[in-house]
């Protein structure tokens, strides 16, 4: 029998989109922990506007971090599993929120620029 564990923390953060915490678990999660996760979850410093989302065994948190801050996660134990299984030990993380990664935008272009033969992109 496999026991109940926090097997990965990571932060992920795209355009348009508020920084996101995901924290996966060995087992299913209860959905209650949207709203208990601050009894589980410490999260330091703790960003404005927190949200919860539970998938399975995945408990997602977003909320309004700054890029590039560090940011110190602790699951506590005692923590228990939608099959009943406990968190037999606390977990504690240091995360460095990540930037939007860098990208480019190319202009749009229409049928009629490859049929006239303007296929160049003004800078």
């Amino acid at each position: 029998m496999r026991e109940f564990a926090l097997e990965a923390a990571s932060f992920s953060h795209v355009l348009h989109q508020q920084p996101c915490l995901k924290l996966l678990f060995s087992r299913s999660i209860p959905e209650a922990l949207t709203n208990t996760h601050p009894e589980w979850v410490e999260i330091n410093p703790r960003p404005e506007g927190l949200k919860a989302e539970v998938a399975g065994a995945s408990l997602r948190l977003s909320g309004g971090w700054q890029s590039d801050t560090p940011c110190a996660i602790s699951v506590r134990r005692g923590l228990v599993s939608l099959d009943g299984l406990a968190l037999q030990a606390g977990t504690s993380n240091l995360l460095t929120i990540p930037p939007v990664p860098p990208r480019i935008y190319f202009p749009a272009f229409r049928a009629e620029q490859f049929a006239g033969g303007n296929r160049q992109f003004p800078v």
